[in-house]
């Protein structure tokens, strides 16, 4: 999906208000469970994780899946807000800009990395400490990366060119 189509079906869920639709879609499924089961199935596959211990692997990724559905809700919950409050501010402050990272950073991409790379059955704490210190800086530097790909005008317009329309876009 292009970068473009992503956004317009964004503001559609934004400007008709489907709140739950968003959080569902962007949040929880976009950004928790269907990353979380392509990179777990190419970990399974690609290790041999799904043919020794197939036991092990499933009652892994159901674990995690189930750590993932509340950080998704969340996620999509902030990110709710943060593009709602720009739709209506139409520039980024600070606070907006910290909630993006935050959201779409660390817990769409750093928190997710690390949990679905955590290893259940071969815990160190150190390590684990270290990792999850790492994914989270990570995800503050991926974060800001794609806060500062957005082009506000262009989001802007499109948003009422949207309102205009006022008819089914997604």
């Amino acid at each position: 999906m292009t970068k473009q189509r992503l956004i317009r079906k964004i503001l559609t869920c934004i400007i008709r208000e489907q709140k739950q639709k968003f959080i569902w879609q962007f949040g929880v499924l976009g950004r928790a469970i269907g990353p979380a089961l392509i990179v777990e199935a190419i970990i399974g596959i690609f290790f041999g994780e799904l043919i020794r211990h197939p036991q092990n692997f499933l009652v892994s990724v159901f674990i995690k899946l189930l750590v993932l559905m509340p950080i998704g809700f969340i996620q999509g919950f902030i990110s709710w807000g943060v593009y709602k409050e720009l739709l209506i501010k139409e520039v980024w402050d600070k606070s907006m800009k910290w909630r993006y990272i935050f959201s779409e950073g660390v817990l769409g991409w750093g928190l997710l990395c690390w949990i679905v790379l955590f290893d259940i059955y071969h815990f160190s704490a150190i390590a684990e400490g270290v990792s999850f210190i790492l994914f989270i800086l990570c995800g503050i530097g991926f974060g800001a990366m794609m806060r500062m790909t957005w082009n506000i005008k262009e989001v802007q317009k499109l948003a009422n060119d949207l309102k205009k329309e006022g008819k089914r876009v997604a």
